[in-house]
């Protein structure tokens, strides 16, 4: 028996997938009795981490499994079972659905990159948007920002929450070079 689909530790599947194998009976032994054949498989279906659930029972080489979580391991085996009642396990295989929704994105606006000669009190602005929903209509959003900003030359301190596309910073020393970033937070 061999696990053709999903491929072992695939990644990104839909949250719809179907299982499909190969198996073939085995080679006859004795010339006096009839060929055996394949009666069905037993499929053994369930989440990474997990016990398997009651294995189903089919008699075709394919099985699909629907509503499956997004972002989640689940493993799979098979065991073939021939007339005579003589049985064959696959190995067991693993694969991930995909995540619900892709990053979002974000492009840091004003003041520019490398930008000099700017005044002790800046507006930091940027733009997002949330990361569009992997099986169609988009339905998340985003729920705020994280703000880093620090000296160039000193490491990023714990941020500031903002939930607006910008952020005003007062006080700032002369002649300094300052850096800052955004995370954006979504649902």
């Amino acid at each position: 028996i061999s696990l053709i689909s999903p491929a072992n530790e695939a990644t990104g599947q839909a949250t719809t997938v179907t299982l499909t194998w190969e198996a073939t009976p085995g080679a006859q032994t004795n010339a006096g009795e009839r060929a055996a054949s394949i009666s069905g498989y037993t499929v053994y279906f369930g989440k990474t981490g997990e016990d398997y659930p009651a294995p189903q029972w089919v008699t075709e080489k394919t099985l699909e499994k629907p509503n499956l979580e997004y972002n989640a391991e689940y493993k799979w085996q098979i065991i073939a079972v021939q007339s005579d009642g003589s049985t064959a396990t696959s190995v067991e295989r693993t694969f991930t659905t995909s995540n619900m929704y892709g990053a979002p994105e974000i492009a840091l606006k004003t003041p520019s990159h490398l930008s000099t000669g700017q005044p002790t009190t800046v507006t930091l602005t940027w733009d997002a948007t949330p990361g569009a929903e992997t099986t169609g209509a988009r339905a998340n959003s985003l729920t705020g920002y994280d703000l880093y900003f620090a000296k160039a030359s000193e490491s990023y301190g714990t941020p500031q929450k903002v939930y607006v596309k910008e952020a005003q910073k007062n006080a700032l020393e002369y002649a300094t070079t300052y850096k800052w970033k955004v995370v954006a937070l979504s649902v």
